[in-house]
C-alpha cells in the first residue's frame, strides 16, 4: 500500500511548486526588470540541460529515491534564500537551487513507476493532483489572511516552503519504501512508437509553458493588469479550486473515454488557457485558470499512465533525454519571450504558447492506445 502513503507525502508538492509562480512576481516588486529576470532563467538552465540525461540514465540502476531526496534538498535552499535576500544576484542563486529539482525529476518518474500498481495508475495520479491542490488551497488561504493583516507574506511563504521541503524529505525517508533500481515496475510489453508520440506531445505542452512562462504571467499580471500579491494568490486558488471541483465529474466521465482521448482533450483545454490569456483582462485571466486546471487534471494522469504502459525498462534515459530538451528550451525562451512581450505584446507570447499546446494535443493522436 506504499502508493497511498506516497499520495500523502506528495500532498505538499503543489504548494512547493508555487515558488515557481510567486518568485518572478516577488522579483518585479523588488525592482528587478523583466529582461533581467529573463537572462537569469537562461543562465540557470544552461548548465543543467546536459545533466538531466545523465541523471535519468544513472538512476535506472541506482535507487531513484536517492535522486528525489537530493533534488528536494537542493531545492529547499532557494526559498530559504529569498526569505531574507532580494537583489538580482541572490534571486539568481535561489532560482539555480530550485531548478535543480528538474534535473533530478527523471528519478521521481522512475520511483513512481516502481511503487504505483499498473492497473490503478490513472486514478492514483488523479488523487495525487487533487490532494496536493487541496493542501495548497489551505496554505493559500492562510497567506491571504496574512496579507490582509499586513504581514510580510513573502517571508512567510518562502520560509513555509523551506520547512515544507524538510517535512517532505523526512516523510519520504521514514514512510516510503526503498526502491533498489529505476527498472523496477517496468511493463513486459512496450510500444516505443507510442512512447515517442507521448514524449513529443508532452514536449510541446512543456514548450508552451516555457515560452509563456510563469515569469511572463507574473509580469503580465503586475505591469498590464496592475495586479498585486492578492491577485497572485487568488488566481492560484482558481486553478486549485477548478481541479478540486472537477475531480468527481472527471472521474466519472473518464470511464467513458480511453486514455488517448483524455490525453488529447487535456491538451486542448490547456491550449484554451493560453488563448484566453491573450485577452488582457482580469476576468479572462481568472477564467483561463479554470481551463488549465481541468485540462491538467485530465491530461497528466492519462499521459503518465500511457507512458508507463508504453515504456521499456530503460525509461530513465527517455525521461532524461526529453527533460534535457525541455530544459534547453528554457535557455532560449526567456530572453526570446521577453523580447516578444516588449516589442510586440504579452498577448502575442500567450498566442504562441496556445499554438504550441495545440500542437502537443495533435501529437497525442499518434498514440496507438
Amino acid at each position: 500500500m506504499a502508493y497511498k502513503r506516497y499520495i500523502i507525502v506528495n500532498s505538499i508538492t503543489g504548494f512547493l511548486y508555487f515558488f515557481v509562480l510567486i518568485s518572478p512576481f516577488y522579483a518585479s516588486e523588488n525592482g528587478i526588470s523583466l529582461s533581467e529576470v529573463g537572462w537569469v532563467f537562461t543562465v540557470v538552465y544552461a548548465a543543467q540541460a546536459v545533466l538531466t540525461y545523465t541523471v535519468g540514465r544513472l538512476f535506472e540502476k541506482f535507487p531513484p529515491g536517492t535522486g528525489v531526496i537530493i533534488g528536494r534538498i537542493i531545492y529547499s535552499i532557494g526559498p530559504l534564500i529569498l526569505a531574507f535576500k532580494y537583489d538580482l544576484l541572490w534571486f539568481a542563486a535561489a532560482q539555480i537551487a530550485v531548478s535543480f529539482f528538474d534535473v533530478f525529476f527523471p528519478s521521481l518518474v522512475l520511483y513512481e513507476r516502481a511503487i504505483i500498481p499498473p492497473d490503478i495508475r490513472e486514478d492514483v495520479y488523479r488523487k495525487m493532483i487533487v490532494t496536493s491542490e487541496s493542501v495548497k488551497m489551505l496554505f493559500l488561504l492562510i497567506f491571504v489572511i496574512s496579507y490582509l493583516r499586513d504581514l510580510n507574506v513573502y517571508r512567510i511563504l518562502f520560509l513555509s516552503m523551506f520547512f515544507g521541503s524538510m517535512i517532505y524529505i523526512l516523510a519520504f525517508l521514514v514512510f516510503l519504501p526503498k526502491v533498489r533500481g529505476g527498472m523496477e515496475g517496468a511493463s513486459e510489453v512496450h510500444d516505443k512508437r507510442s512512447l515517442l508520440y507521448i514524449y513529443i506531445s508532452q514536449l510541446f505542452v512543456f514548450l508552451s509553458f516555457n515560452f509563456a512562462s510563469w515569469m511572463i504571467v507574473s509580469y503580465f499580471l503586475k505591469e498590464v493588469l496592475k495586479g498585486d500579491q492578492l491577485n497572485m494568490l487568488y488566481f492560484e486558488m482558481f486553478f486549485s479550486g477548478s481541479i478540486i471541483a472537477s475531480y468527481f465529474v472527471l472521474r466519472k466521465m473518464s470511464k467513458k473515454m480511453n486514455l488517448k482521448w483524455k490525453f488529447f482533450t487535456g491538451g486542448i483545454l490547456m491550449s484554451v488557457y493560453f488563448f484566453l490569456m491573450s485577452f488582457p483582462s482580469l476576468v479572462t485571466f481568472y477564467i483561463s485558470h479554470i481551463f488549465v486546471g481541468v485540462g491538467f487534471l485530465t491530461w497528466l494522469p492519462a499521459k503518465e499512465t500511457l507512458k508507463f504502459q508504453s515504456a521499456p525498462k530503460e525509461l530513465g534515459r527517455w525521461e532524461g533525454f526529453f527533460q534535457g530538451i525541455n530544459i534547453l528550451s528554457r535557455i532560449i525562451f526567456p530572453p526570446l519571450s521577453v523580447m516578444v512581450a516588449q516589442s510586440l505584446s504579452f498577448s502575442v507570447v500567450f498566442l504562441v504558447g496556445g499554438f504550441l499546446a495545440l500542437s502537443g494535443a495533435i501529437a497525442a493522436l499518434g498514440v496507438r492506445r
